[in-house]
């Protein structure tokens, strides 16, 4: 079986030149104004990009009073290799880069800079992210494109063939899926949108879908996320097992406990400590975002937060990025981040040598939905996160309460929330379930079923 390509994610960080704020939002503004199809970047020729934005973060103050510029960020979820996709970025929408990237420190100047030079200021830039989470693990845009086409080619041969043959409707669930399979291997011509990426038949879908990758070859990403987790289970519950708990940690499991003690002493004295914000929201920035939201079924989230000062501190939230990044990664995987279904992809990123944290979201639905998800089934992973900046709700023991109090939380999100000036969707009208599904349609295709297994497949067209 083929291994589909990582998808992956690019975060691209650059200082605006002093002055030029409004000059490059008008850039942006402009190109925002015609995606998918301006001419200097026409973003559906781009092949291996699923979202893109561009965000002006506005110059700010850290927690120790230090001024950070204003910056410029690129983030892109994309199939990699990272070489194919600066590449195309560069091909597709090199007018568009130069147009934009003017208005930031250090571009090579006109008429010196070639493509080469274009993608080495864009590498030179990239600052990674923290945390990656990918709803639609292991599906290319090509194959989520081709995919959600065979569906719907699928459902007009049923409505075309129920209308010249009512009888369909009548027949047994193998003869369907008998009749399903026909049609596809006739190679029938597919929608324009299809025929102008080349796809001019179903001979794919008759073979076997690519297998989704892992970062870390089995067993070994198994046995090390095993071994985390006991390790975990063991410090906190040997000691209190038995009065030999302690006899068994030995010297340095007592220490390394004994540390960690201090650890949430400290933690605590901090959050007490805390300053409890008032649930106050800015009305007139909520209805700024608000007009750029709901146009579509996916919507997207851009927030910016100031990281409370402290090198602990800012441990503590490296460390909790690492473990709901390893989560994403190896638990998360079959398009749900624990019971949420609606998240494409999401980042959270360490920026300004971790004095802001950026936070990025493609999601389906509503806004308030997305935080109302949030609150209900993953509320102890952003207050785990999140505690660390500055304005949010009180906290306990670093995943307590926090999101939990939904009055102040949602304050919290929507001031910090930041306008994104462009946002592409390579697939605007598919949400993370109508994807999975147009998957699992393909898988199931062809191959031996159960006639249960051919009902449970026809329900899903």
């Amino acid at each position: 079986m083929a291994r589909a390509p990582y998808q992956n994610g690019l975060t691209i960080a650059t200082p605006v030149l002093p002055g030029h704020d409004a000059a490059l939002a008008a850039v942006l503004d402009e190109i925002n104004e015609a995606v998918p199809s301006h001419e200097d970047l026409p973003f559906d020729q781009l092949e291996r990009v699923h979202f893109l934005r561009w965000v002006v973060l506005p110059a700010a103050t850290d927690d120790l009073g230090r001024q950070t510029d204003s910056q410029l960020v690129l983030s892109t979820n994309y199939d990699e290799p990272l070489a194919a996709h600066l590449t195309e970025l560069v091909d597709v929408g090199g007018p568009a880069l130069d147009r934009i990237y003017q208005h930031c420190t250090g571009y090579p100047a006109p008429g010196e800079r070639s493509d080469g030079d274009v993608i080495s200021y864009l590498r030179a830039h990239d600052v990674g992210y923290d945390t990656l989470y990918v709803g639609t693990r292991g599906r290319t845009v090509k194959q989520i494109r081709r995919e959600a086409d065979l569906r719907t080619a699928i459902q007009q041969f049923l409505d075309e063939r129920s209308r010249e043959d009512p009888s369909l409707r009548g027949q047994s669930p193998e003869a369907v899926r008998a009749s399903i399979q026909d049609f596809v291997r006739s190679d029938p011509d597919l929608s324009p949108k299809a025929l102008l990426r080349s796809d001019s038949n179903f001979a794919w879908a008759r073979s076997d879908p690519p297998e989704a990758p892992s970062r870390w070859p089995q067993p070994w990403d198994s046995t090390l996320f095993a071994a985390l987790t006991t390790a975990l289970l063991l410090l906190v519950a040997l000691p209190w097992a038995s009065g030999s708990g302690w006899a068994l940690l030995g010297v340095e499991g007592a220490l390394l406990l004994g540390g960690f003690g201090a650890y949430v002493a400290w933690l605590r004295r901090r959050e007490r400590r805390d300053e409890e914000f008032p649930p106050v929201t800015d009305y007139e920035h909520v209805r700024r975002l608000a007009e750029t939201e709901d146009r579509i079924v996916q919507n997207q989230m851009s927030s910016v937060t100031t990281v409370k000062a402290g090198r602990l501190r800012y441990a503590t939230l490296c460390t909790v990025l690492w473990a709901i990044d390893l989560f994403g990664r190896y638990v998360y995987t079959e398009g749900r981040l624990g019971s949420i279904s609606s998240i494409h992809f999401a980042r959270w990123v360490a920026i300004d040598d971790g004095r802001r944290l950026v936070f990025f979201s493609n999601f389906d639905g509503s806004w308030e939905n997305y935080l109302g998800d949030f609150i209900d089934k993953a509320a102890s992973g952003l207050t785990a996160v999140w505690s660390n900046t500055v304005g949010f709700p009180k906290t306990r023991f670093l995943v307590g309460a926090g999101a939990r109090d939904e009055k102040r939380f949602k304050a919290y999100a929507r001031n910090s929330q930041v306008l994104t000036q462009v946002w592409y969707s390579a697939y605007r009208d598919l949400t993370v379930q109508n994807i999975n599904n147009n998957s699992a349609i393909r898988a199931g295709l062809f191959g031996d079923q159960t006639p249960a297994e051919t009902r449970a497949w026809l329900r899903r067209l």
